[in-house]
């Protein structure tokens, strides 16, 4: 389990995946006037950690992007990586800041 803090949307419950299963009935593509609307799993928050490319944290950014995906298949939209500059490492989820290096003191690490 990661030290981040999370957003409440999400849990590391995977009693609440919305993830279609194999047998769901697929959209038909027949009727071109009915309206498409995304699944409720795009609904979900986007995470986005952005790292230092001058410190060399890509590996520590896709670590960190492996472990919250594992955790927390189901319940993100997307995880991306957003290189910068300045020794920045930050962890946003739809815009709101969860995690700053340069404020918090380090890294997220797994507890």
């Amino acid at each position: 389990e990661l030290s981040i803090p999370l957003p409440a949307t999400l849990s590391s419950s995977e009693e609440s995946s919305s993830l279609p299963s194999a047998s769901s009935p697929q959209p038909s593509s027949s009727s071109t006037n009915e309206q498409i609307t995304a699944p409720e799993r795009y609904q979900t928050p986007s995470l986005q950690i952005e790292y230092c490319t001058g410190c060399k944290w890509l590996l520590r950014a896709a670590w960190l992007a492996q472990e919250v995906l594992s955790t927390f298949s189901t319940q993100l939209k997307e995880v991306s990586l957003l290189p910068a500059v300045g020794g920045v490492f930050r962890v946003w989820a739809d815009g709101e800041l969860l995690w700053d290096r340069k404020t918090m003191g380090g890294f997220p690490e797994p507890k």
